[in-house]
C-alpha cells in the first residue's frame, strides 16, 4: 500500500474500521509485543530498500507538483471531462464509479452483493458488516465525489464487494436450507450458486484476454463495448500489433505520434526500427518538419490536449489501417506525408 501513490489511505481506512468495530473480538490471542512491530518495520525497509532513496522522493515530489502530468483529461462516454483534484465538486462526473459497477459487475453477483449489503445494514454491531460498510462507504463516497477519477482505483473495492457478494449467497443458501425442500436441497443450492457463477464466467470469457472490456447485460443495453470507460478498458492494447505493421512499412527515420510514448519507443526498439522515433501528440504535437508521420488515434488516449487534431485526422484522412481487439476498435493509424 506505501509502494502505490493510490493506496496509503487504506491504512487509515483499516484503522477508522479497529474503531468503529466491536473492541472485543472472539480472538483471544494476545496482543503482538513491540518488537514484533520493529521487526515489520525493518523487513519492510529491507524489502523495499528503494524508499529510502533520494531519488525516489524527488519523484513522489515532483508528482504531488503535477511536474509529471502530461495531458488532462478523461474520455467517458465519448466525452472528456476533467480530471484533476482541484476542480472538485466539477469534472468527471460523481456517478462515474456507479456506472461502473451497474454495467460492468456481473448481474448475478451485483444481486448477490445487494443482498449481502442488505444483510450488512441489518447487522450493524457484526465485526465483518462494520468492515464491508465502512470500507465501501470511505472509497465509493470519496471517490465519486473527487474529480480525479480511474477504474482502477475501484480494483480493492471489488474485492470488498465480492466478500458483500458472498455474504448474499451464504445467506441465500442458510434460508433454502430452513425450507422444507428435502432432498431437492443440494441442486437448489447449486442451482443458485450457478446462476452467479456461470454469468460471471460467461461475461469473462467472451471477451478473453482483454477482461476489461467485459460488460454485464446492462452495459451491453445502454453503449457497445469500450465506448464508457475507453481509458481503462482498452489502454495500450493493440498498439504492439499497430507498431509492428508500421514498422514493417514506414520510410527511415519516420516519426510515430501517439500519446503511449514510451509504449511505441520499446516496440520500435524490438521491432528492429531504431532509425525511427516516438513522439507525444499531447505534449509534442505533430513534426513540423518534412517526414514521414503515422499517427496512433486511440479512444483510450483522448485527452484535451489532443482530441482536436484527432477529430481533425478522422474528417480529413481515409485510415491507414484499423486494429481491432475482441471485435472493438482499438488503434486507428493514420499516415501522411
Amino acid at each position: 500500500m506505501v509502494a502505490s501513490k493510490y493506496m496509503p489511505h487504506y491504512f487509515g481506512i483499516h484503522t477508522l474500521f479497529n474503531l468503529a468495530a466491536d473492541d472485543n473480538p472472539s480472538d483471544r490471542t494476545a496482543d503482538k509485543r513491540w518488537w514484533f512491530y520493529c521487526t515489520l518495520v525493518l523487513a519492510f525497509v529491507v524489502a523495499n530498500i528503494a524508499l529510502v532513496l533520494p531519488g525516489t522522493w524527488t519523484y513522489l515530489d515532483g508528482y504531488v507538483h503535477w511536474d509529471t502530468l502530461r495531458h488532462t483529461g478523461y474520455f467517458f462516454g465519448h466525452r472528456v471531462y476533467l480530471n484533476t483534484i482541484d476542480v472538485t465538486p466539477w469534472g468527471v462526473p460523481p456517478f462515474f464509479y456507479l456506472a461502473f459497477f451497474v454495467t460492468k459487475v456481473p448481474l448475478g453477483i451485483l444481486a448477490a452483493a445487494f443482498v449481502g449489503l442488505v444483510w450488512t445494514i441489518r447487522h450493524a454491531s457484526h465485526r465483518g458488516a462494520t468492515f464491508i460498510r465502512l470500507f465501501l462507504l470511505s472509497t465509493l463516497l470519496p471517490y465519486s465525489l473527487v474529480s480525479g477519477k480511474f477504474l482502477r482505483y475501484m480494483l480493492p473495492a471489488l474485492a470488498v464487494f465480492d466478500m458483500a457478494a458472498a455474504v448474499g449467497i451464504a445467506w441465500i443458501v442458510r434460508r433454502i436450507g430452513d425450507m422444507k425442500v428435502g432432498a431437492w436441497r443440494t441442486p437448489v443450492v447449486a442451482a443458485c450458486a450457478a446462476c452467479v457463477v456461470a454469468p460471471s464466467v460467461a461475461q469473462q470469457s467472451l471477451v478473453g484476454p482483454y477482461y476489461g472490456l467485459a460488460q454485464n447485460a446492462i452495459g451491453a443495453t445502454l453503449a457497445p463495448r469500450g465506448w464508457l470507460f475507453p481509458d481503462d478498458e482498452f489502454y495500450d492494447a493493440a498498439v504492439a500489433d499497430a507498431v509492428a505493421a508500421i514498422a514493417a512499412t514506414a520510410a527511415p527515420h519516420a516519426v510515430v505520434c501517439s500519446d503511449a510514448q514510451a509504449v511505441v519507443a520499446e516496440y520500435l526498439a524490438r521491432d528492429g526500427r531504431p532509425d525511427m522515433r516516438a513522439c507525444s501528440i499531447a505534449h509534442d504535437g505533430l513534426p513540423m518538419q518534412p517526414v514521414q508521420t503515422w499517427v496512433l488515434a486511440q479512444d483510450s488516449h483522448t485527452y484535451f490536449e489532443n482530441q482536436l487534431l484527432i477529430d481533425n485526422l478522422r474528417r480529413r484522412l481515409v485510415p491507414w489501417r484499423e486494429f481491432r481487439v475482441a471485435g472493438v476498435l482499438a488503434v486507428t493509424v493514420f499516415r501522411f506525408r
